[in-house]
């Protein structure tokens, strides 16, 4: 027998097909469960994103003078619809679980600490921004 007759003999002992069709479908059903899911976080949690987003265009623009302005709206807004067409995708009806702190810690603990005193962060809480070039 040829290698390719032994190849395919071995391929069809091993139902190496009908395996690797098998898993295929249990990966996009998985991939699809996983869109599903960040679909809703990002519609649960769009204005909080959009703030954060907010906050960091203008920390640029006030770090580059307003050098690039354009072009960080156009990421900015960019962001946002990618964002919008995630959470389009959610899956309708379905309650998203609130995300839990890590055990033995309090909500407060896990927020990340902000400059502006939000969080009760302060500047030397943070580390420092490498100058702008």
């Amino acid at each position: 027998m040829s290698l390719a007759k032994d190849l395919k003999a071995k391929i069809d002992e091993l139902e190496l097909e009908r395996r690797l069709k098998a898993l295929v479908d249990d990966t996009e059903k998985t991939a699809g469960e996983a869109v599903e899911k960040a679909g809703g976080l990002a519609h649960e949690r769009r204005d909080e994103i959009a703030r954060a987003l907010e906050k960091a265009t203008t920390k640029i623009n006030s770090q580059t003078k307003n050098q690039y302005v354009d072009k960080v709206e156009k990421v900015r807004h960019s962001l946002l619809e990618g964002l919008d067409k995630l959470a389009a995708r959610r899956r309708l009806g379905d309650p998203v679980a609130p995300i839990e702190p890590p055990t033995g810690q309090t909500q407060d603990e896990t927020q990340p600490k902000i400059q502006d005193g939000t969080q009760g962060g302060t500047q030397a809480d943070r580390p420092t921004d490498p100058p702008l070039s």
